[in-house]
């Protein structure tokens, strides 16, 4: 039965049901070993694989919507996703169950879509995934000339009877998401991590919330994590069938911006932390002889992407690594921080 799908065994199984005999069909491996598969293609660059469920999850605020967003306005358009991954051009189905019309609204406008953009849409209407919605979705799919269908978010699509945290009840839910897949179509779901400290997981390949079938059903899981109000977000891909998962890499979004920045590598908490002071000392070589408060306004709008407060410490820590000097500035008791003559020589 070579080239047979899933509408094939359904039929054998409704065959046997009425017969009382399961005619079990199998194959040679040279039946497989002489099959012709096309090429593996991306619908984005080794982060969601064509015909395949790909899962994206983060903690509340960590640009998780933004980004689902950019991707299907890349994609859309064909153009390269975070400015740096290539897409498949393709028209996208948006099954929307968080935003409502207006928050979409105002992203898209943001992330440059257009009335042009093929982006189609179904916003919060309350359906729960079973057989029939899946299939309605294949339809409407088909009908759309889509290739990408992106669900956000998983939970809104769970029964009432379902616990996300039974492994037979998310099997029998994520092959749902699996037929859509085998019918064609590029699958991204959106989904909420496990409550950790800091709104950190130390083990991105479990932070997905439920059942670890969930994480087994999917072809790609791309973990997203932001610290506080950082405009820096760190995406993992924890799981990869297809190819060797990328290294972990940053992006940038700003308030206004109208798309990711791809900062490159991910770098550690201490590696940032070090390019905080060092920023904070190129600053003080191009405004010598501030005061500490001046100093602090300036660094800021430098770009350092931390508060005030924040940035007050990193000078007090510059200081005591010898970094900086610490020098009375005038009859008000004011102090400036020019280089210190340790630093001049590193």
């Amino acid at each position: 039965m070579a080239g047979s799908n899933r509408e094939a065994y359904k039929s054998i199984w409704e065959e046997g049901e009425k017969t009382g005999k399961l005619q079990l069909p199998t194959e040679q491996i040279r039946d497989l070993l002489g099959e012709e598969f096309p090429p593996e293609v991306w619908v984005v660059d080794q982060l969601i694989p064509d015909e395949g469920v790909a899962i994206l999850s983060g903690s509340p605020g960590s640009f998780k919507t933004w980004l689902y967003m950019e991707i299907a306005v890349k994609v859309a358009e064909g153009r390269l996703v975070f400015g740096h991954f290539n897409t498949k051009q393709t028209g996208v189905l948006v099954v929307d169950e968080e935003s409502g019309r207006r928050r979409l609204q105002k992203r898209f406008r943001q992330l440059g879509a257009n009335d042009d953009t093929p982006i189609h849409y179904m916003s919060r209407i309350g359906y729960k995934m079973n057989q029939l919605y899946a299939d309605g979705i294949v339809q409407k799919a088909q009908e759309l000339e889509v290739g990408l269908i992106i669900f956000d978010s998983f939970t809104r699509f769970i029964g009432e009877k379902a616990d996300e945290n039974a492994s037979g009840d998310m099997a029998e839910l994520m092959d749902y998401y699996r037929q859509l897949a085998d019918a064609g179509f590029s699958v991204l779901i959106l989904h909420h991590n496990r409550k950790e400290a800091g709104g950190q997981f130390n083990n991105p390949a479990q932070s997905l919330r439920g059942s670890s079938d969930i994480l087994a059903s999917v072809d790609c899981h791309i973990a997203v994590s932001r610290v506080g109000q950082s405009e820096f977000v760190k995406l993992v891909q924890t799981k990869n069938r297809d190819v060797w998962e990328p290294v972990p890499f940053e992006l940038r979004f700003q308030e206004n911006a109208s798309e990711f920045e791809y900062v490159g590598a991910a770098k550690s908490s201490a590696e940032r932390h070090r390019e905080f002071l060092d920023k904070v000392i190129e600053t003080v070589i191009t405004y010598p002889g501030l005061t500490k408060t001046q100093l602090t306004k300036q660094a800021k709008a430098q770009g350092i992407a931390a508060g005030l407060k924040k940035i007050g410490d990193f000078i007090d820590e510059l200081v005591l690594n010898g970094e900086l000097d610490m020098q009375e500035a005038d009859r008000n008791g004011q102090k400036y921080y020019p280089i210190a003559s340790a630093a001049k020589t590193q």
